[in-house]
């Protein structure tokens, strides 16, 4: 009969794999701070209305929360020895705002 270890005595994932474990949560969080932000900005009024400068100041939130998550995760890749593609940069910021991502 083979003795079980104990939970503690098991292996942990590899590095790169927690790392991508947690950066795939904060992604998620983030998609979804983005998405209730994009609901808001479709409810401002047009430019015709006086809501042009509000549409700006959000889209440029929006922008800044992607693009400031990315270079978190770049720089944690890098700090863990991980190499940092083109690949694994994530989305278009712009691309992501205007909805014409995959």
């Amino acid at each position: 009969m083979r003795a079980r270890t104990p939970r503690s005595w098991r292996r942990r994932p590899p590095v790169c794999r927690r790392a991508r474990i947690l950066e795939v949560a904060e992604w998620k969080k983030m998609k979804a701070e983005v998405a209730l932000m994009k609901r808001q900005r479709k409810k401002v009024p047009g430019k015709k209305n006086g809501g042009k400068d509000d549409k700006k100041a959000l889209s440029s939130k929006i922008r800044a929360l992607i693009s400031g998550l990315r270079a978190k995760h770049e720089t944690e890749l890098r700090d863990a020895g991980i190499e940092v593609t083109a690949e694994d940069s994530g989305v278009d910021a712009e691309a992501y705002i205007s909805g014409e991502e995959d």
